[in-house]
Parts: structure tokens; sequence; C-alpha cells
């Protein structure tokens, strides 16, 4: 992947890529690791908490908005 397809991801799609990395190079365990994206509006886009990062899905991702409102089926890790 270069540069440029990074950027044009949506952070969802970018973290989960980046922790599948992680993950198969043995560099977290499975609970383990957390990554975050802030968006140019403000939003972080988090890893969930307590969830396998080696079955991490697109839809796993969870939001965190500027005004604290989490947006997601899971709660964030730390921030």
């Amino acid at each position: 992947m270069d540069k440029l397809d990074t950027i044009l991801q949506h952070p969802r799609d970018q973290i989960t890529e980046i922790i599948k990395r992680i993950y198969n190079a043995g560099l977290t365990t499975t609970s383990g690791g957390n990554i975050s994206i802030k968006d140019s509006e403000g939003n972080i886009w988090v890893t969930p908490t307590a969830i396998d990062k080696g079955t991490l899905q697109r839809k796993d991702i969870v939001c965190v908005k500027p005004d604290g409102t989490i947006s997601g089926h899971y709660k964030p890790s730390v921030l």
C-alpha cells in the first residue's frame, strides 16, 4: 500500500489494516494494543477495549466525537 491509498481510506479501514499487521507480526496479544486516528473533523477513531485484535473488523472500530459522544458497539480503548 502506498501513502495515497492510506490517505484515501476511511479511518476504520486504516485501523483494521494496521492492527492486523501488528497482530500478525506478533507485536500484540489478542486483547492488547490500541490504535487511534484523529480525522479532520476532530473525531477520534479508536480500537475497542477487550476485543480480540486478531478478529477486529471495520464495524468494531469506535468513534469518539469532539463533544465526547461515543458511536459504536463497544467501549473505546484508552485514548
